[in-house]
């Protein structure tokens, strides 16, 4: 009897310990490794992570309402969108109005968008550069971030550019340092646009408030912040050619800038 319950004891013993453990060190458990090589499930309280919309598992890129893909970069404790915004509509559907000659641009003061030199069916062009908008754009409630996002205020702005070390050469970190992207205007400035922020500013030009004319292609990004000044001017961030600056000023809304949007 005793030699039969020894017996059994060592099968039952065997059995515990042949049982195979997940993971998370669980015998017979259920937790498993996911497409971002982290242990989820069981007893991990983890999710399985997903893909984003530009193929990376676990990544941060987003969509807006039209599906445009967006990389994001982490900046200190903001996350911002690493391309300019290309939607054509705004969150609730309606069409944002474009493809308006000179003389409509520049008597606007509602929401609008312009492709720079016109070229609106050029999506090579769109997917570089993305869309100039007047500020009645960003200031319309149907809002025109993706969502959970938003376009950054003057206050957003400057605290990106203080982490980058201040508006003399915060510029600099925030620029592509490729001659594709800006038309730089000595090698010294060329040197110091190192796009160590990744945030990767492009020159992208502007379309002008008092005469619709595209301007500075290669030689100035413009971004609009969310911050009013007064009836003709909101703030706006300038990155130049010619210099590592970042410039927070106001200008008229009715300028077609370049808008990056902020995660909430």
């Amino acid at each position: 009897m005793i030699r039969r319950l020894i017996i059994l004891l060592l099968i039952v013993g065997c059995e515990e310990a042949t049982e195979p453990q997940d993971c998370a060190g669980v015998a017979g458990g259920t937790a498993i490794i996911d497409s971002c090589t982290v242990c989820v499930s069981g007893t991990t309280n983890l999710t399985a992570c997903t893909q984003d919309c530009a193929g990376n598992w676990g990544g941060d890129a987003v969509e807006d309402i039209e599906e445009n893909c967006y990389n994001t970069v982490q900046i200190n404790e903001q996350v911002w969108m690493k391309e300019n915004l290309k939607v054509t509509h705004y969150q609730n559907g309606d069409e944002i109005p474009t493809a308006l000659n000179k003389d409509d641009w520049v008597n606007l003061t509602s929401g609008a968008y312009a492709v720079y030199g016109d070229d609106y069916l050029n999506t090579e062009i769109i997917d570089m550069w993305g869309n100039l908008y007047n500020w009645y754009v960003v200031n319309d409630e149907r809002g025109i971030c993706p969502i959970g996002y938003h376009v950054p205020s003057k206050v957003e702005w400057s605290t990106l550019v203080t982490f980058l070390g201040g508006s003399s050469s915060a510029g600099g970190k925030m620029k592509k340092p490729s001659q594709n992207d800006w038309n730089y205007y000595s090698d010294e400035i060329s040197e110091q646009a190192t796009n160590e922020s990744n945030f990767s500013a492009t020159a992208t030009g502007y379309r002008h408030y008092n005469n619709g004319y595209y301007q500075s292609l290669g030689g100035q990004a413009y971004f609009w912040t969310s911050t009013n000044e007064n009836d003709n001017n909101a703030w706006r961030l300038n990155l130049s050619y010619n210099s590592s600056n970042a410039t927070l000023e106001t200008l008229n809304k009715r300028y077609g800038f370049s808008i990056r949007c902020l995660k909430d």
